[in-house]
C-alpha cells in the first residue's frame, strides 16, 4: 500500500467498512478518490468551531465535531497532544482544498481503505493518502472509524522511527477520512517481499551451481593425479 501498517491496530482496529466506489456510466466501477472544490459539510452547521482549554473541538452543533471531539477525549493523551493542530480545525475540509487528487495515482486497495498518491497544491510534494468511507456507517461504526484513524495518526505522528512511515495530515469529510502520510518510493510491500524473495533465490541457484562445478573440477583434478 505504500505505506507501513499502523502500530495502533493491536487497540484501535479499524471496522470492516467498505472501500470508497462510486459508479460511472455503463456501470462500471470507479474507485478513484473523489474532486471536491468546495468543503463537503460547509453548511453552516460546522462554522466557528472555537477550541476549548484542551485544545479540542467545542461543540458547535455538527455532529461529526461532536463525535471527533468525544472520540478523541478517549485517547492516549501523547496522542491527543501530537494531534491536536488537527484538532482544533474548527471548519469542515476536504482532501481537494489543500491536495490534487485529479491525477491520483492508486498504491494499492485493502478491506478497510484505498490509498493514493496525491500532490500537495502548494508544496507540489507527493504524499500518500489513505481514504476510509464511512457512508453507510451506523452512529457507533463511525465512532469506531473516527477512533482507529485518530489512533492510527497519532500513533504514526509520535512514533520516530525508519520503518513507520511520517504522519502529515488527517481530514475529515462528511462521508469519509483521509490520513495523509508520507510517500515510500519504494512500492508496495508485497513487491518489496517478492523482490527480497526472487533475490534469495537466484543467490541460492548460483551457491547450487557454483558448488556443483566445484565439485566436478575437484573430480576431474583427482582422476588426473
Amino acid at each position: 500500500m505504500g505505506c507501513a501498517p499502523s502500530l495502533a491496530r493491536g487497540c484501535c482496529r479499524p471496522p470492516d467498512v467498505a472501500t470508497t466506489t462510486r459508479v460511472k456510466k455503463g456501470g462500471t466501477v470507479d474507485y478513484g478518490p473523489r474532486h471536491i472544490p468546495s468543503p463537503a459539510f460547509n453548511d453552516g452547521t460546522f462554522q466557528v468551531a472555537r477550541s476549548d482549554s484542551s485544545g479540542l473541538f467545542r461543540d458547535d452543533g455538527s455532529e461529526l465535531a461532536t463525535v471527533v471531539r468525544g472520540v478523541a477525549r478517549e485517547l492516549d493523551p501523547n496522542i491527543r497532544q501530537a494531534l491536536k493542530s488537527i484538532l482544533k480545525y474548527g471548519r469542515g475540509r476536504v482532501l481537494s482544498d489543500d491536495y490534487d487528487e485529479t491525477e491520483a495515482t492508486q498504491l494499492g486497495k485493502g478491506a478497510f481503505s484505498v490509498v493514493w498518491v496525491v500532490k500537495h497544491r502548494r508544496t507540489g510534494v507527493l504524499y500518500a493518502a489513505k481514504v476510509v468511507t464511512m457512508k453507510g456507517q451506523t452512529n457507533q461504526q463511525k465512532r469506531d472509524t473516527i477512533r482507529a484513524m485518530l489512533c492510527e495518526a497519532g500513533v504514526s505522528a509520535v512514533t520516530k522511527h525508519p520503518a513507520i512511515v511520517v504522519f502529515h495530515d488527517l481530514i475529515f469529510e462528511d462521508h469519509r477520512i483521509v490520513l495523509v502520510q508520507e510517500y515510500c518510493h519504494g512500492g508496495t510491500l508485497l513487491a518489496m517481499v517478492q523482490k527480497n524473495v526472487d533475490r534469495k533465490r537466484h543467490e541460492q541457484r548460483v551457491a547450487a551451481a557454483a558448488a556443483k562445478t566445484g565439485g566436478k573440477a575437484a573430480r576431474n583434478g583427482g582422476g588426473a593425479g
